[in-house]
């Protein structure tokens, strides 16, 4: 086989190998070899990216399922810091702190948009919500109770106040 076959039928090969690649996994390697992002298909019926960092921490995932779809992203110590998903048509995005505890929570659902903002704990301490009956106030307790709430729907305006037992203290109208 002359020099001139041989290149041509290495180009042949290698136009054919650009048109289907098929295979369940594809990891990117650094210049030392090192796997610094993977895209896989998952046990369950979907599809995943993970980019790694130098130190093989991950920093971001890009998750699409049957469930739903997700980006998360990793802090350089490997916790997650934010998170955007959609499940059941339901978007999501959820900030976290350095300790891995939800801080942050943007919603929108069926009933309307919320905005949660939690304490060092975790626990929901604000909560903001709009719906098509009118928006609504909810400010907590250390616990998670809600302790006051203000709302000014369709049928005009209301402020309740509770004690730490759930009992109304000061109701109006």
């Amino acid at each position: 086989m002359t020099i001139e076959e041989r290149l041509e039928t290495l180009e042949r090969e290698i136009t054919a190998l650009r048109e289907v690649v098929q295979t369940q996994a594809v990891i990117l390697v650094d210049k030392s070899g090192e796997p610094r992002a993977i895209l896989a298909i998952e046990d369950k019926p979907g599809l995943g990216l993970i980019l790694y960092d130098e130190n093989f921490k991950r920093r971001v995932a890009l998750t699409a399922t049957t469930e739903g779809t997700g980006l998360v992203l990793f802090d350089k110590t490997g916790n997650v810091c934010a998170s955007l998903t959609e499940t059941q048509e339901e978007p999501a995005l959820r900030l976290f702190d350095a300790t891995g505890k939800k801080r942050v929570l943007v919603r929108q659902t069926k009933e309307g948009t919320g905005l949660t903002l939690c304490d060092e704990n975790g626990k929901a301490r604000i909560g903001l919500t709009a719906t098509k009956d009118g928006p609504m106030l909810v400010l907590s307790d250390e616990t998670g109770s809600p302790r006051a709430m203000l709302v000014a729907g369709k049928n005009g305006t209301g402020m309740v106040l509770t004690d730490t037992n759930g009992k109304v203290h000061w109701r109006t109208p």
